[in-house]
């Protein structure tokens, strides 16, 4: 039967990945291999090892620190019980690292966050995500007397838009206008835009939703080019936790990690903890955009 792990930085030391793979196959986790380490390292679920110098003539192996040894077995337990494919599992657990480091619940080094932070921005659009932002937009914006499959057809075309990574403006416009017809009776049908006060004006609607998806993949662009710096993350951090808005959604990470909580870590696999962490990103690339002067 698999163990939970009861490795501690307290009660051990620097671990090379040789190590690393022997406490993986020590707790139950027999699929680790070197491979592993080094593509966990590569998406920022663990830092960077750092040689460990053994003479003055030369270096020993590349070691991780005790505090990264106890996180990667923890990480290893909460993706054990994601149920869902690889490539959510990935995402999930790059969030994790970011919401430690962004609540100063682990000391983590800002190269590793960055990593984190490349990892969930490039890989976190899945369908699901799609939907339940397309969701979000269309639900907002129809009228009570849109149809069920008005309502039905904009969530799709919208949904695709977004997992296509490309913004077909006329299209989505069409389908909006269609379900908030009732609501905007006097809309122009190319731009959106309404006379009366009180109606949704679809175009500033779209041009602030395309907007903030293109300042997103320009974040992603500097993460990947490493033009980010420590500076920018931790001031970006600062302010996210200046925020008093902040709190709740804090405390909301905080208190679901408890109630689900998985092998000691925040950010549970529990679908509710999961939409926290999300929007707890969401939150601070806000902030990230801003001080990149994106938005």
């Amino acid at each position: 039967m698999m163990q939970r792990p009861h490795i501690s930085a307290t009660d051990t030391g620097p671990g090379t990945t040789d190590d690393l793979v022997a406490d993986a196959h020590a707790a139950g986790f027999t699929r680790v291999s070197s491979r592993s380490i080094r593509d966990w390292t590569e998406f920022g679920l663990l830092a960077q090892p750092a040689f460990r110098k053994s003479s003055q003539h030369g270096s020993d192996h590349r070691v991780y620190p005790p505090e990264q040894r106890e996180l990667f077995l923890r990480l290893l337990w909460v993706r054990k019980r994601l149920p869902q494919g690889w490539r959510y599992r990935r995402v999930v657990l790059a969030r994790t690292i970011v919401g430690l480091w962004l609540l100063g619940l682990l000391d983590l080094p800002t190269e590793q966050v960055r990593r984190a932070l490349r990892s969930t921005l490039g890989m976190q659009s899945t369908t699901a995500e799609n939907r339940r932002i397309a969701s979000a937009l269309v639900d907002g914006l129809a009228h009570p007397s849109a149809s069920t499959a008005q309502i039905r057809k904009a969530r799709l075309v919208v949904a695709q838009c977004l997992g296509k990574g490309c913004w077909d403006r006329a299209r989505v416009l069409s389908v909006l206008v269609e379900v908030s017809f009732s609501w905007s009776a006097h809309a122009d049908r190319a731009t959106g835009s309404t006379a009366g006060g009180d109606t949704p004006n679809l175009g500033q609607v779209l041009d602030d939703l395309a907007g903030y998806i293109d300042s997103r993949i320009e974040v992603m662009t500097r993460l990947r080019e490493e033009a980010v710096t420590p500076a920018q993350l931790l001031e970006a951090r600062r302010r996210f936790n200046s925020d008093p808005r902040q709190v709740a959604r804090r405390l909301d990470w905080i208190m679901e990690a408890m109630v689900h909580h998985t092998a000691g870590l925040p950010g549970s696999p529990d679908n509710a903890a999961a939409g926290s962490s999300l929007t707890l990103l969401n939150a601070f690339i806000h902030e990230l955009i801003a001080i990149l002067g994106l938005g």
